[in-house]
């Protein structure tokens, strides 16, 4: 019975773990701040993750009858007119999905929206198994705290629905040795057979881009020192098993390269040494690097006594230390607030040190080690890939996500749970984490007449004949397109500059104006600014969707908040000969206004 039991709670805990991540990933169910670029005003729908443009046109090229191996295709967002061939990868996500889409039909865009649901939850399904893991192994409140720390994790937000970059295939050769290898060791048979599918899984991620690859092959060798530790052997003894299972990763990378390199020279007709060979010295040669363009989204301190060639790679590097690794679930207002990798790795280091101080379970003190296995897997990639480590610092963090962020945050929920042992309160530890969550949301003002009132107040700044002298916000000039889809601004393929030109040529014809704003901090609990669209002294009926820019807000260290907006206008709303003019409102009572300067026409 206590077997029947244990099993029950097992697959119950699998489910809550699924739904929480996927409903964390896939509408943000927890509001917490993007860490690639920004959040929606509101849960989200039909999201489709960072950079899924490459595969959303590949998509169109389906529908067109391309071949059926061709590769992604990049639109050139500074000319909306012309595109190339992406050939850096194989493609593998879009040679699929095209595929499976010429067999469904349908249009491109909710086709989109609904692999980006799959992608999700196989990324859901792959942390859930390991943090399933860890509660048999560890403790239950060990997966628990994991789970939520990792569903609140900013850099996960845009990568986990992306359906670039296929997050559950970075994350499977680590979970096929953590799960498989303690069935396997034994066997000399059963071992072959894992690093076979280690070849298998980190082939099939090569095919789908290469960024990450040495953290794909190292971080399995984390899973193996975990269990060779917890089995009480000593760390020597993983050399040999280890090299085998880098050296299974590495013949699954000259495979996808292989096929890559078939790829480019039978379908694309492109020469595949000197466009592998380009590509990759781009990313991992030391190149002239604009200093000036990277160095404003900084938020290390800048070791100025250097030298140069040693300082600008070295405040690169350890500005990773200051990115957020989880955040509280509040996008808006004073609750808001995250916790820094920086501080992820010194609390690790602390446990780390009391752990070797006392004597503790082996599935425990294994933690410890393997977590810094997976550290240095992700530091791998920073190290080969000096230039993609500079130019893409909103993106890497994700490194130290395979796996060693998912280690140190089932360490975080084993300290959390040795506490509430002590203190008597274990049973209540599930349902505090329940209500801190929860509440969390409910601090979020979501006041439906936010819109209502900042349109009464420029109405009535209309009838007195001008605008308060209020400018509490600075903004860029919005961008007018012509004959841009109707499609709602909520969901970024509506106006998306990266993709084919004919996803912004169809349907009804509007005008899409976009801009952002730096407005003052009000204290609220929602976004701090609000647009109004008149023509002809009336205000038009528009869809309007808010985001908060998060990284220029840590640059300028929240003296602002930053909100991005996107305004879609139908063409027959608009007078004729009128101009449209926007408005931005602001303050906790929306009381203050300011008129946008008029963009250029075009």
């Amino acid at each position: 019975m206590d077997s029947e039991g244990g099993q029950r709670a097992t697959v119950i805990r699998a489910v809550v773990y699924v739904a929480v991540l996927y409903g964390s990933f896939a509408h943000n169910i927890f509001w917490v701040p993007d860490g690639v670029f920004s959040i929606r005003d509101g849960f989200r729908t039909g999201y489709v993750g960072y950079d899924s443009d490459l595969v959303v046109n590949r998509l169109a090229l389906a529908r067109d009858g391309v071949h059926p191996l061709h590769p992604l295709y990049w639109q050139d967002y500074q000319n909306s007119r012309t595109g190339f061939v992406y050939t850096s990868q194989f493609g593998l996500q879009g040679v699929v999905l095209g595929a499976v889409y010429r067999i469904v039909g349908g249009d491109v865009e909710v086709f989109a929206c609904r692999a980006a649901c799959v992608f999700t939850g196989l990324t859901a399904c792959v942390l859930a198994a390991f943090f399933g893991s860890v509660a048999r192994r560890v403790g239950p409140t060990a997966g628990d705290v994991g789970v939520l720390l990792t569903a609140g994790s900013p850099v996960l937000l845009p990568f986990a629905t992306s359906l670039y970059w296929v997050p559950f295939l970075t994350l499977a050769p680590f979970l096929a040795v953590w799960l498989l290898y303690p069935r396997c060791e034994r066997s000399r048979v059963g071992f072959v057979a894992l690093l076979g599918l280690v070849v298998a899984l980190v082939c099939l991620k090569s095919l789908c881009g290469y960024e990450y690859i040495t953290t794909v092959i190292l971080a399995p060798v984390a899973a193996l020192v975990y269990h060779r530790a917890a089995a009480g052997d000593r760390l020597r003894t993983c050399l040999r098993p280890a090299a085998s299972i880098v050296a299974a990763g590495l013949v699954g990378f000259a495979l996808a390269l292989a096929l890559h390199a078939a790829q480019l020279e039978w379908v694309v007709g492109k020469d595949p040494l000197a466009t592998i060979g380009g590509r990759a010295s781009g990313m991992t040669v030391r190149g002239p690097v604009d200093t000036a363009a990277l160095n404003y989204a900084c938020l290390a301190p800048d070791a100025g006594f250097l030298p140069d060639r040693i300082r600008f790679p070295l405040r690169l590097l350890v500005n990773y230390f200051w990115l957020p690794a989880t955040a509280t679930p509040v996008t808006w207002g004073p609750a808001g607030g995250f916790a820094s990798f920086g501080l992820v790795v010194l609390g690790f280091l602390a446990v780390a040190w009391a752990i070797r101080r006392r004597e503790l379970p082996g599935a425990i003190a294994a933690l410890v080690p393997a977590g810094g296995v997976g550290f240095l897997a992700g530091l791998s990639w920073h190290i080969l890939a000096h230039n993609h480590t500079y130019i893409h610092t909103h993106l890497n963090l994700i490194c130290y996500f395979v796996p060693f962020a998912l280690i140190a945050y089932s360490v975080a929920g084993w300290v959390i749970e040795r506490f509430a042992v002590q203190w008597g309160v274990i049973r209540m530890v599930p349902w505090l984490l329940a209500i801190g969550a929860v509440a969390g949301n409910l601090m979020i003002n979501t006041d439906p007449n936010a819109d209502r009132q900042a349109v009464a107040t420029v109405e009535a700044a209309l009838q007195d004949g001008h605008t308060p002298a209020v400018y509490p916000t600075q903004a860029q000039h919005p961008v007018i397109q012509l004959d841009a889809s109707p499609r709602s601004p909520t969901s970024e393929l509506c106006f998306n500059c990266r993709l084919r030109p004919d996803f912004n040529d169809r349907g009804e014809p509007c005008r899409l104006m976009t801009g952002w704003a730096l407005g003052q901090v009000d204290g609220g609990f929602r976004p701090t600014l609000r647009v109004v669209v008149v023509a002809g002294g009336r205000v038009l009926p528009a869809e309007i969707g808010y985001a908060r820019i998060t990284l220029l807000e840590r640059i300028v260290r929240g003296k602002a908040t930053c909100t991005s907006f996107a305004v879609v206008v139908p063409t027959a709303a608009i007078p004729p000969g009128e101009r449209v003019r926007l408005f931005i409102v602001t303050g906790p009572e929306s009381t203050d206004v300011v008129e946008l300067p008029p963009p250029p026409e075009r």
